[in-house]
């Protein structure tokens, strides 16, 4: 969610269907924003639409203080991405990505909060920028196939519209739960 219109159009558009959502920020949108802003426009959004269940997700925090400060904010969950160093540009070690995601959990989890990692693995979205799939033969049986493999139903991840002919591999989350509203009234 990039700003109010936006946060307002999937608000209306979860009203029309019954849906739950997920709404998110990432490192750029903070980067201008703080967190104030998204977490007190998620907080508008609830109040407006009370009986919609609404979650509020960082995508792809760098570094555990990024991830502390989503979490003050009222965050309902994050998402730890340790595959850089905290500038950012520097590839990080696997090992460095596991510690650092585990002190995330263990801060976001005293908080009541969910986290995802971004640890590497088995990859799936549909309709992102993130490599598209331009062959043929569609990948929907792969993505059964993997989603079989978990005991949590797999978070499908799509984060731009892609052409119709085009369908990507990207990512798979697996989150056990969700929190009922990020308002903290």
């Amino acid at each position: 969610m990039s700003n109010m219109e936006q946060g307002l159009a999937i608000m209306v558009a979860a009203d029309a269907t019954g849906s739950p959502v997920t709404q998110q920020a990432n490192r750029g949108a903070r980067a201008k924003t703080n967190d104030v802003v998204p977490a007190k426009l998620i907080d508008a959004l609830v109040e407006i639409y009370p009986h919609i269940p609404v979650c509020m997700h960082l995508d792809h925090g760098n570094t555990l203080a990024t991830c502390a400060t989503a979490v003050q904010h009222g965050f309902t969950s994050v998402m730890m991405d340790g595959s850089l160093m905290a500038d950012g540009c520097t590839p990080a070690s696997y090992a460095y990505n596991v510690e650092i995601t585990r002190q995330v959990v263990r801060m976001a989890y005293a908080a009541g909060v969910l986290v995802e990692g971004e640890l590497g693995g088995l990859m799936i979205a549909m309709g992102t920028s993130h490599g598209a799939w331009k062959r043929s033969r569609r990948p929907e049986r792969r993505t059964t196939l993997i989603a079989s493999c978990f005991l949590s139903p797999p978070m499908m991840r799509s984060a731009r519209p892609s052409p119709k002919e085009t369908t990507s591999v990207h990512e798979v989350s697996v989150i056990s739960s969700t929190r009922p509203s990020a308002s903290k009234k």
